[in-house]
């Protein structure tokens, strides 16, 4: 109780404020037990959910909240494709105002050829897109600017302007400066999304498994023509 209240205010509490938690706890106890006797827990679906819910979360305080080096690795050796890494590019973008590759299209493209650095890049079309991008995975370029643009990323040659491509903004003239392809991470690059993950396998297991403990105290019939009876709606139950 005065846990709880040094924790929220970061001091302890007075003694007219403890006799108040006391007076709210006791007050609460009574309305607790009253509104059991009166099978009130039954008839509400909101706290039926809330008591199962705490229920799932027994025996949590059973699992380490950090596991040591060795399991964490093991598992994420059998895990690896799930935390398989994005292909990453580092890129140019110049959005050009056609809407359409036409034969001005190779003569631009050589023109920007000849002047590769990027003080030296006559600028696109003015847009809120950011010209130049470092390490963007193809997750994100997807996101931002569609699935045809990300998938050029993958085949245009390093350190050359390509293009026009399209996006869902229009056209673009691109230059890739380093593409790095999809990896496995090291254990050190994603410790903490491994570690989450672990913790979230086991606390799902161990739910599992004091359910089926927990059920075999029940005898549970199903209605089996119940179960399989056609969905009656509404206008039929009417009639």
């Amino acid at each position: 109780m005065t846990t709880e209240f040094d924790r929220v205010w970061k001091r302890s509490p007075t003694r007219d404020e403890l006799r108040n938690l006391v007076e709210q706890w006791v007050r609460e106890e009574i309305f607790y037990r009253e509104g059991l006797a009166l099978g009130l827990d039954r008839k509400d679906s909101v706290l039926h959910q809330r008591v199962a819910r705490r229920m799932g979360y027994i025996g949590e305080e059973l699992i380490e909240p950090t596991p040591s080096l060795t399991p964490l690795k093991a598992w994420l050796t059998k895990k690896a494709e799930g935390y398989r890494l994005d292909p990453c590019f580092s890129f140019r973008q110049l959005h050009i105002n056609s809407t359409s590759r036409g034969a001005a299209d190779e003569a631009q493209v050589k023109a920007l050829q000849q002047a590769p650095a990027m003080s030296e890049t006559p600028a696109g079309e003015a847009s809120l897109l950011l010209a130049a991008r470092e390490d963007a995975t193809l997750s994100d370029v997807r996101r931002t600017f569609g699935e045809e643009f990300a998938e050029s990323l993958k085949s245009v040659a390093i350190g050359e302007w390509a293009g026009p491509v399209a996006s869902g903004y229009g056209l673009h003239f691109v230059r890739v400066d380093s593409r790095q392809a999809s990896r496995l991470p090291e254990y050190d690059e994603g410790r903490k999304i491994v570690v989450r993950g672990y913790l979230a396998e086991r606390r799902s297991g161990l739910k599992e498994r004091v359910y089926a403990t927990l059920q075999e105290r029940y005898a549970i019939v199903y209605e089996v023509n119940q179960l399989l009876a056609p969905v009656v709606s509404g206008e039929e139950r009417v009639q």
